[in-house]
């Protein structure tokens, strides 16, 4: 019988992906993905005397954002204030001019211009206050500069200048300011307990004002990120409370969304989708359309957790339209790469919810051929149509609608090469190191294996070169898993790659504990499947091959290797007293060792005796194993229930009797 539904969304080849790889190919091009917090921008610094006209017109311009005619104003004011020996107005032009260059994505520009600010404001023991101010001013917009380029600890360490600059100069506000600046960027390289100490000290010397809001929103999502989630929940309550009295339209908004991140870290999605849905309404009265794009991708985010096609398939088109139309700064960068992402997960989301209405669907079918149970039950020999039988399927119109609404790969796949261009642009090697990735995943779920493996190791060989590992890991399990589709399949190869991700997330393991709840959040989802899926490939060696017995101890190896991760993620920090003990240390030649081990298609069991390691297989599925298990649970409860002994009363439950006496040599497994 033919599907009544229609053709799954097509992860094979279509022409344009054929055009598609051979255009990314020569352009030797890649892809990845992330939303990060928006800074709290330093703004435009203002002068105090000589050319006032030129520096209004370039404050008018960058407010209107015609930020061409902004540089070009400051610029001139910098070379007047020059020519009339006015350093101090000169250096504070400079600086203006750095923004305006930063806004347009002209980098190098922007790193000369505030350069040259630098050197016109030099300070020492003796400068008066006005000095240090100034100088305060100049390395706040160097911070910004920094970590828009993605270098956050070089950010953090400028803007702790700017601080002690603000400092000298008695001008607690800035400090203030430069302090929860440092904070930020302390929080997007990982510090997040230095991070929580600096915001701590903003809050001691700020009274209620648009700085302390800031503050209190970078804490309550520290507190967040850490794990402590009732003073995180309670602190960005105040910093929405305060928003909400002074009437700060675009904190509001960032407060709403880190409301929605923590209602989701803490299982309410409904509460979440209110506080996401809060802030994307404000975005028509956001200073910029930026603001309102990280609210859209996380409502987008949740939604297809939720598998809400419907809701799904209204934010798509808009918000498509709303990322392509924004100018690339560091922050629409990873709100493209996140959305990219999100639409690759879609994908497979769609593919995966088509697949079960069709198995839906053959099941209804069946029951039109079914037998009457007896042929004088006249009820029994009803045929049964299989439209009732389908009235009790889900709905397709909202998933139709989506396939629909969902963007086609081309596009997908032009949004990841412009995201790279700009991310080469903003030389944010991680942004670029991201959308290579995602371009290897897409070219993977159209299986042209061979140029989602190039892409992958380019990803790859940035990551490994920029020093980041939290990616490097993630990349070495998916270039695994390409390795296993291609045409030349090499399982040593495959198990190369699956065991560099391994060893990779070992050595990031007291990271990966220590990064709170957010990290460990995803450990399912990210961390696990590393080490299942070398375990697997390990225990697919052939038992003549000279590799088995060898294959079958680090299998074994590896299982402990996740037992151990498993237990850094429940106890939110890594075990710091690890002794290593070999197998064959604590057993003798009376002791055998179980490991059962779950994999998606199969049931393994390792054995180790003494001297021997051996392994053995069943075909079932993980899902049908724990259907089994539940039942088998299920029995013993009710025996329980009955007053019955547990390993006693054969025949009174049908899933024990086959369950040994303890005196028939039952032992457990470890």
């Amino acid at each position: 019988m033919r599907s009544q539904f229609p053709p799954r969304l097509s992860l094979r080849r279509p022409r344009w992906l054929i055009c598609l790889a051979i255009t990314t190919t020569l352009l030797c091009l890649g892809m990845p993905a992330l939303v990060t917090s928006v800074m709290a921008s330093p703004g435009v610094v203002h002068t105090q005397q000589a050319n006032v006209s030129l520096d209004q017109q370039g404050q008018t311009a960058y407010t209107t954002g015609d930020y061409e005619a902004a540089a070009a104003a400051f610029e001139q004011a910098a070379s007047q204030y020059q020519a009339a020996g006015q350093a101090t107005q000169a250096a504070l032009a400079f600086a203006n001019l750095s923004l305006s260059y930063q806004q347009l994505g002209q980098w190098s520009e922007a790193g000369t211009a505030i350069q040259m600010a630098l050197t016109l404001v030099p300070v020492g023991e003796e400068s008066p206050t006005s000095l240090w101010a100034s100088r305060g001013q100049v390395l706040s917009i160097q911070g910004q500069l920094l970590f828009s380029q993605g270098n956050s600890t070089a950010a953090a360490d400028i803007w702790a200048q700017a601080a002690d600059a603000y400092g000298q100069a008695d001008q607690l506000r800035g400090q203030a300011r430069s302090q929860v600046s440092q904070a930020r960027a302390l929080q997007a390289a990982g510090f997040y307990d230095r991070a929580l100490t600096q915001v701590e000290v903003a809050l001691t010397t700020q009274p209620t004002d648009d700085v302390t809001v800031y503050a209190r929103r970078t804490y309550g999502e520290l507190l967040r990120l850490t794990g402590q989630a009732e003073p995180a929940e309670t602190t960005l309550m105040q910093a929405l409370e305060m928003a909400t009295e002074l009437n700060l339209t675009d904190a509001i908004a960032l407060i709403n969304n880190s409301l929605g991140t923590l209602a989701e870290a803490n299982g309410n999605p409904e509460e979440a989708l209110e506080y996401y849905q809060s802030a994307a309404e404000l975005s028509p009265e956001l200073s910029s359309a930026n603001l309102g794009v990280s609210a859209q991708v996380s409502q987008l985010q949740l939604l297809i957790t939720q598998s809400d096609w419907a809701s799904v398939a209204t934010i798509l088109p808009p918000l498509t339209e709303q990322l392509q139309a924004q100018s690339a700064n560091r922050e629409i960068v990873y709100a493209r790469l996140t959305y990219a992402q999100l639409l690759l997960d879609l994908r497979q989301a769609v593919d995966a919810a088509f697949t079960q209405r069709e198995a839906d669907l053959a099941s209804a079918t069946e029951l039109t051929t079914e037998e009457p149970v007896n042929s004088t039950d006249t009820q029994a020999a009803q045929p049964v149509d299989a439209t009732e039988a389908l009235t009790e399927l889900p709905l397709e119109d909202a998933l139709l609608t989506l396939v629909e609404a969902l963007p086609p790969g081309d596009t997908i796949a032009t949004l990841l090469l412009e995201t790279y261009n700009s991310a080469q642009t903003l030389q944010d090697v991680k942004a670029q190191t991201y959308a290579l990735s995602n371009l290897g995943k897409l070219y993977s779920q159209t299986q042209q294996w061979d140029i989602a493996r190039k892409q992958t190791l380019d990803a790859l060989s940035l990551a490994q070169g920029a020093n980041l590992p939290d990616l490097e890991y993630q990349l070495q399990e998916q270039l695994c898993q390409i390795l296993q589709n291609t045409d030349d399949q090499l399982p040593g190869e495959a198990i190369k790659a699956c065991r560099a991700a391994v060893n990779t997330t070992e050595l990031l393991r007291n990271d990966l504990a220590a990064k709170g709840s957010d990290a460990t959040f995803e450990f399912q989802k990210q961390v696990e499947p590393v080490y299942r899926n070398l375990i697997d490939l390990l225990l697919k060696t052939d038992v003549d091959d000279v590799t088995y017995e060898d294959n079958l101890k680090e299998a074994r190896t590896v299982l402990e290797s996740l037992q151990l991760a498993e237990l850094d993620n429940f106890f939110r920090e890594a075990c710091l007293e690890i002794q290593t003990v070999t197998l064959e240390e604590v057993t003798d030649d009376k002791t055998a060792v179980i490991y059962p081990i779950v994999l998606e298609d199969r049931l393994e069991i390792l054995l180790s005796l003494t001297n021997k390691i051996t392994h053995y297989s069943s075909p079932v599925t993980k899902v049908e194993l724990d259907t089994t298990i539940r039942a088998w649970s299920t029995g013993i409860r009710n025996q329980g229930e009955l007053g019955l002994p547990s390993f006693t009363g054969r025949g009174q439950n049908e899933f024990l009797p086959e369950f040994p006496e303890p005196s028939q040599g039952f032992f457990c497994c470890r």
